[in-house]
């Protein structure tokens, strides 16, 4: 026996299938949209001077201390983006950035083919986030090419280390300025009993009110610690 759909019912198959094409087809043309490059200056905080490059685009022989011209930096995947040393074998962690955004990145701390890495909005605040907005600050760590690191945080100048782990940490709000944290490297634990102290980091860094921020951290060798301080946008 044959059965009919009734009128009504073909009408809201055909509209539903004529919705889920209209959908795909938007998503497939806006997926076909060029991204736009992100505009990069540099500057060198280390003694030294410095070539690298980012996402492709060198920069060779920045002065210490010197600031570069805005350079477009072609767009990353998903947003990411490297910062790679001749020759260095580690690969430091990624920046990510708005596509047309505007953004200052600071290199320090450099040695033996790596550097702390910070990254700073350029963006103006928008009408809708007060001036006395608080900062938003998080935490993470990199894994990097080796094991999960085994390591500690402590957001403020005193209180309780907590594990540090892949995932990012909740945001913890603070007035915009100087804002000091610190980061505990542990060797592997032992049963239940905590592993042992193989480095204290004490570091302080400058907040935008409005502004959120990721700390993320990366063990690249024995006791030794990349930092990445990441400004991620205005807090709305």
């Amino acid at each position: 026996m044959r059965y009919v759909l009734p009128s009504t019912a073909l009408i809201i198959v055909l509209l539903g299938a004529t919705g889920a094409f209209a959908k795909k087809s938007k998503r497939t043309k806006e997926s076909a949209q060029p991204k736009m490059p992100v505009s990069v200056q540099v500057k060198n905080e280390c003694q030294d001077a410095l070539s690298f490059s980012l996402n492709g685009h060198d920069f060779k022989g920045v002065a210490p201390g010197a600031l570069t011209a805005k350079a477009d930096v072609k767009p990353g995947d998903e947003g990411a983006y490297q910062v790679s040393f001749p020759g260095s074998k580690v690969a430091l962690p990624y920046l990510f950035f708005a596509a047309g955004g505007s953004y200052r990145v600071k290199l320090s701390n450099c040695r033996s083919g790596v550097a702390d890495l910070r990254s700073i909005d350029l963006s103006n605040r928008p009408d809708k986030v007060s001036p006395q907005a608080a900062a938003k600050v998080r935490f993470r760590a990199s894994r990097g090419e080796g094991p999960i690191p085994n390591l500690e945080y402590r957001a403020g100048e005193r209180g309780r280390f907590k594990k540090l782990s892949l995932g990012m940490t909740s945001y913890t709000e603070i007035a915009g300025g100087d804002f000091e944290y610190a980061l505990r490297l542990r060797g592997r634990s032992r049963g239940r009993a905590k592993g042992p102290v193989m480095k204290n980091l004490k570091s302080k860094v400058k907040l935008e009110a409005g502004h959120k921020y990721l700390i993320e951290a990366q063990v690249v060798a024995p006791g030794d610690i990349i930092l990445k301080v990441e400004d991620e946008g205005w807090s709305e």
